[in-house]
């Protein structure tokens, strides 16, 4: 090819070419040689806007938790009869300590108690007191205070037991009773026996008293 017909040609598209760009409108010849700049992404705006979104709704629990109800001292009793072999019932009108296992009448014993009054109302008044009580401890005074021997079975008497809703300290039945003195009221706020019936109710009761409250049932 002649050097003619090259510079010919490249006339010709340089003429095309200035043609073109005076009749394409401006926005498309700004497409080719000025490109939109490509926009940032903010990406410390986005964390802000993850940070303060507020954190998602707790389901509400299926369940909600039962409130715990106190159980009264007539719950605490009818339990323990219902958990204790044994129940000892002692009735102030006709002088009578009775030992019952399951319901059942086991033994009656005679004793003498503190009778003047119905009911015991202050700590120096020598009258047993009337309530819903339960043995403590079975205690073995034959040493100690031989004239109320062989035994003291300690009795709780607080202020929730006695039906005068007084608390009292030192009561419970013991021995020493003479065959004279059954039968009758003395000046004593505790159930006295025989040393003899003393020793057999505490035959019956010694093992079970430690597993559950026994209940001591004092009725006028």
């Amino acid at each position: 090819m002649k050097l003619q017909t090259i510079l010919f040609i490249i006339l010709i598209l340089a003429a095309l070419a200035v043609t073109a760009f005076n009749f394409l409108p401006e926005s498309a010849w700004r497409k080719v040689f000025d490109p939109a700049p490509v926009t940032p992404v903010a990406t410390d705006s986005l964390a802000t806007r993850v940070e303060t979104e507020p954190p998602p709704e707790q389901p509400e629990p299926l369940l909600q938790p039962t409130q715990q109800r106190e159980t009264t001292n007539d719950e605490l009793l009818q339990r323990d009869r219902d958990l204790s072999a044994y129940t000892i019932e002692v009735s102030k009108s006709d002088y009578q300590l009775r030992l019952y296992k399951h319901d059942e009448l086991v033994s009656s014993y005679s004793v003498a108690l503190g009778n003047e009054h119905e009911d015991k109302q202050s700590k120096d008044d020598p009258v047993t007191p009337l309530g819903n009580f339960y043995i403590v401890s079975i205690e073995n005074i034959s040493r100690r205070r031989p004239q109320d021997g062989p035994w003291f079975i300690r009795l709780h008497t607080g202020h929730f037991d006695t039906l005068s809703g007084r608390a009292f300290s030192g009561i419970g039945i013991k021995g020493g009773a003479g065959a004279q003195t059954l039968g009758k009221s003395i000046a004593t706020d505790c159930i006295i026996m025989q040393n003899k019936d003393i020793t057999d109710l505490k035959g019956h009761i010694h093992n079970d008293y430690k597993q559950v409250r026994l209940p001591v049932i004092v009725r006028p």
